[in-house]
């Protein structure tokens, strides 16, 4: 059994410990007084959407969903303009995140000088993917901004769907030779889905949710190799990849290809079958656990396995 697991990076990196929030951090910058035009919430909306979709200001990747202004992130940019911290700002008002940013800028609000400052130092907070939300406050001089994730795991996606678009995902990524860390691995055959093994996938990425731990091994002394025999599988080989705080298969996907050891349980040519699971819960500190496991089936009369230590 070949185990890998991973968290989302940068996420990890940033990770608060305080529920429903990942990454937290406020941006705060002093402009000189401008007489020009001031900008309205409603333009710096339109101006932070601009930046995101002109590459030439801010390179970023095509067809990015416009930020959508929230009222709860408008409430909680308000409160962080009165001096509330952004963690305590955004728990208050309710909104349920996995990355949330806060930018405030002092000294102007003028519409030139705001769009400047955001193109200099504040394009990769602008064109991050995973932040689809905004919330805007002004109070005279001061312009707040809070720009978020929302707290919605493969959204869109139902089990079924999850199921078809994951299967697809892997075997395009099989298709290809690539090299995981320092391996080549050649194209791979196509695999196939299997109910069994979604099954064991299922009962990890919920226990991992439920219990509120991210490992292979579940706090009840379960592996891998125990939830695939569990399940009804008997195989002849097989490999586990897992991962946290990912709030969509595309992001996930793209974590354990980059990952050596999850890539090279994907590509490997030694699996015929695998399943997948997603299974989440706001009141955890990662949100969102999925769990993939790839095997092949025994051929031949069952054998005793040895279970690893």
């Amino acid at each position: 059994m070949k185990a890998q697991n991973t968290k989302m990076s940068p996420l990890q990196a940033l990770r608060s410990r305080s529920p429903g929030l990942a990454a937290l951090g406020v941006f705060t910058f002093t402009l000189l007084a401008s007489p020009a035009a001031l900008a309205s919430p409603a333009e710096l909306v339109d101006i932070v959407n601009q930046l995101r979709s002109t590459p030439a200001k801010c390179a970023g990747q095509p067809g990015l969903q416009k930020f959508v202004r929230s009222p709860e992130l408008d409430r909680a940019a308000a409160m962080m303009a009165g001096g509330a911290s952004l963690q305590d700002s955004a728990r208050a008002t309710g909104y349920q995140s996995v990355v949330v940013r806060g930018i405030n800028v002092t000294g102007s609000a003028d519409r030139r000088a705001l769009e400047t400052l955001l193109s200099n130092g504040y394009c990769p907070f602008i064109v991050d993917p995973a932040l689809v939300e905004l919330g805007v406050h002004q109070q005279g001089a001061t312009t707040s901004l809070v720009l978020a994730a929302s707290f919605t795991p493969g959204a869109g996606m139902d089990p079924t769907g999850l199921a078809v678009r994951m299967l697809t995902m892997v075997n395009e990524a099989r298709a290809q030779g690539r090299k995981c860390g320092a391996a080549y691995y050649p194209p791979s055959a196509p695999v196939r889905w299997n109910e069994v093994l979604a099954r064991a996938a299922r009962q990890h990425s919920e226990d991992m949710a439920g219990r509120d731990f991210f490992h292979h091994n579940s706090p009840d002394g379960s592996t891998p190799f125990m939830r695939v025999e569990r399940a009804g599988y008997d195989y002849s080989g097989a490999a586990e990849n897992i991962a946290a705080g990912q709030m969509t298969l595309e992001a996930v996907m793209a974590g354990w290809i980059s990952s050596p050891g999850h890539c090279a349980n994907l590509m490997s040519a030694e699996y015929t079958e695998m399943g997948a699971a997603l299974a989440s819960n706001r009141a955890s500190s990662m949100g969102a656990y999925w769990t993939q496991v790839f095997a092949s089936p025994r051929s031949g009369p069952p054998v005793k396995k040895s279970r690893p230590t």
